[in-house]
């Protein structure tokens, strides 16, 4: 999923920005979790317009990431190509400010995102979905402004992974204060979380673009490069389904 992410992506920013696209370009992912510690930032080697191609990882970059007052130099993690500080033990907040500077061969690559605010007043309407009622639903809501973006995502008790990107969307982007989840949008039964995360226009636009023809040209935030160095804040609720 990620590698596919990162390929299509950067096959749609390069159709854009550039006629005649180098062999192979450097692309970021980097997801800052608010309430979590500084993740891991993925770099990685693309070639354009080659949707079979595999990525290779980036191992000799300098990266820094800063915040406030603090430069923290992020280093290779045992897995080739993810970079993090050395003692983690910054914990993200909403409202703060990163910038990711990247030194790679004699290119700068830099890339600014701004951790949006908690989802506020997240709520569902009833707390179980039955299933064998096809008049069944659960209205979820919560108090949004008309710039925030959201996105819901729906995981049993026990998921695999609830880390960016996710396979398990169960909403696009929006900025609307509500949600409609039916019998259609469950795989399972038991018990369900439902995550809203608050998310930044970066990361909206690149589905907003993937779903549609390529017309913009400003997908992604990194100046020099491709991809994407976004954060999200996300709230929880629980609900039943029989």
């Amino acid at each position: 999923m990620r590698t596919q992410l990162t390929i299509a992506l950067l096959t749609l920013m390069l159709a854009c920005k550039s006629p005649a696209p180098p062999q192979r370009s450097v692309v970021i992912q980097g997801f800052l979790h608010a309430g979590n510690p500084i993740s891991a930032i993925e770099l990685s080697l693309v070639e354009p317009f080659n949707t079979q191609a595999n990525t290779e990882p980036v191992t000799d970059a300098l990266v820094f990431l800063t915040y406030g007052n603090e430069t923290l130099p992020l280093v290779q993690t045992q897995t080739a190509g993810y970079y993090a500080p050395i003692e983690n033990t910054h914990i993200v907040k909403p409202g703060e400010n990163y910038q990711l500077n990247i030194e790679y061969k004699e290119a700068i690559i830099e890339a600014v995102t701004v951790i949006p605010p908690m989802p506020i007043n997240l709520k569902l309407d009833t707390d179980t979905l039955d299933t064998t009622n096809p008049f069944s639903a659960i209205n979820v809501r919560w108090s949004a402004d008309e710039k925030g973006w959201f996105l819901g995502v729906i995981e049993p008790v026990n998921p695999d992974s609830t880390e960016f990107p996710f396979n398990n969307f169960f909403s696009l982007p929006v900025q609307d204060s509500t949600l409609h989840i039916g019998a259609e949008n469950i795989q399972s039964k038991g018990k369900h979380i439902f995550i809203l995360h608050s998310i930044t226009k970066e990361y909206a636009d690149i589905y907003r673009i993937s779903s549609s023809s390529i017309g913009s040209s400003n997908a992604g935030n990194i100046a020099n490069g491709f991809g994407i160095f976004t954060g999200f804040a996300s709230d929880t609720v629980s609900f039943y389904v029989k």
